[in-house]
């Protein structure tokens, strides 16, 4: 495995004594990138919310914009 999030944040190099340390923790240091990943580079398509939902704020009347 190459650098990962935590590695570009803290500039650890690869083969430093702190790169060492965190490969004893690989599936650590695997399950971190694969959560970023998740998180902010979906593979698949943003889903629109099902007919049904509940308008969002944006879209309420502006006549309830100073409800509170």
């Amino acid at each position: 495995m190459g650098a990962d999030l935590i590695d570009q944040l803290l500039s650890i190099t690869p083969g430093s004594r702190l790169d060492q340390i965190r490969r004893h923790r690989e599936t650590a240091r695997e399950n971190v990138q694969k959560a970023y990943d998740a998180l902010f580079s979906p593979t698949t398509p943003a889903q629109s919310p099902p007919s049904n939902a509940s308008p969002s704020p944006a879209s309420w009347p502006a006549s309830t914009a100073n409800w509170g």
